[in-house]
């Protein structure tokens, strides 16, 4: 089968199409997978560079999700020729994938492979930030850094879907916090190096500050961070994207008895992952099928032009998921 394998080339890490032996069943409740689209993540470059360790027993190919029909199955739940999408641990850049059937789902009606290679990581770590570690509740003022990104466009929907007060977007760009208004922000903030967003935040929500922050950023945005948190506000970390080292008055964490979180995702054990799959499937499969959730997708790269797909990733443009297309088949 083929698959996008790394190569090195005059010290820079390059991404190429190439041959290697198809992966089998071995397992019962298990299904393989005929990859279409592929969805594309930042971990992807992280591990290409060799800055992301893969889980122990994971493939050495890049990639967590992917979208695509059955092909074989050991599995009760799906038959040949269902229309699947899958979370793994590592592999999705293939044009064949085994997946255990607790971490696939059935791909609603009306969604294309495309949509549904952009659902598995970046709403499923949506739905466990705010719903499994912040517990998210009605009436919760939420603030979104990066809120353009697959996870943030998830993430505003799954806020507007649990009745969150303030949805607040940030971002560097207007066109992406007009993305983000159209998906249910309820206030968007441009943020520069030089403006003072803490203080944009507290405006937005009387002086109160946010219940709930969700940060890829990190060392960067710390201190303002900080700032913007209401009194018991919980606060996730999971992404360093403005750098992992920071100094703070440890006595501001205190004083507001802010709860400090970190996570990632594919770190999680099997049955962590199989419980958030089975919560998210339960209470929000339905909602893309009737059309209250939307899949976003910005771009979609042939899988031969994966380095790209990186480059373009890199450059921090895009609004919503980037996709890789397998080209075996003409459906979108």
């Amino acid at each position: 089968m083929k698959a996008v394998q790394v190569s090195t080339l005059n010290g820079l890490k390059k991404l190429y199409l190439s041959e290697v032996p198809r992966c089998n069943i071995m397992e019962q409740s298990s299904v393989l997978i005929k990859t279409i689209s592929i969805g594309v993540n930042r971990m992807d470059i992280m591990q290409r560079e060799g800055r992301y360790p893969v889980p122990q027993g994971a493939s050495q190919i890049l990639g967590v999700e992917a979208s695509g029909y059955v092909q074989e199955s050991t599995s009760e739940k799906f038959k040949i020729g269902d229309k699947v999408m899958t979370l793994v641990s590592g592999g999705a850049y293939s044009e064949y994938i085994v997946a255990p059937d607790c971490h696939c789902m059935k791909i609603p009606e009306g969604i294309s492979f495309n949509e549904a290679a952009s659902i598995p990581e970046n709403w499923l770590t949506s739905y466990q930030l705010l719903n499994f570690i912040a517990k998210i509740k009605s009436g919760d003022s939420v603030l979104i850094h990066a809120a353009a990104s697959g996870i943030g466009c998830a993430a505003i929907q799954l806020c507007k879907f649990a009745n969150a007060r303030e949805i607040i977007a940030t971002s560097r760009s207007q066109s992406k916090l007009d993305m983000c208004k159209s998906l249910g922000a309820t206030h968007c903030i441009t943020i520069s190096d030089s403006n003072n967003f803490s203080k944009m935040i507290l405006d937005a929500t009387q002086g109160r500050g946010v219940d709930i922050l969700l940060d890829p950023i990190g060392s960067s945005y710390f201190k303002e961070n900080i700032s913007c948190c209401a009194l018991d506000a919980r606060w996730v970390l999971y992404g360093m994207m403005g750098g992992s080292n920071t100094t703070i008055n440890l006595a501001q964490l205190f004083s507001k008895r802010i709860s400090f979180h970190t996570t990632t995702l594919r770190s999680r054990s099997f049955s962590y992952r199989t419980s958030l799959i089975r919560h998210f499937s339960e209470n929000c499969l339905n909602q893309f099928q009737d059309g209250s959730f939307k899949a976003v997708v910005d771009q979609v790269f042939s899988w031969q032009f994966a380095q790209d797909a990186h480059s373009y990733m890199e450059k921090n443009s895009n609004i919503g998921k980037i996709i890789l297309k397998t080209g075996s088949f003409s459906e979108n």
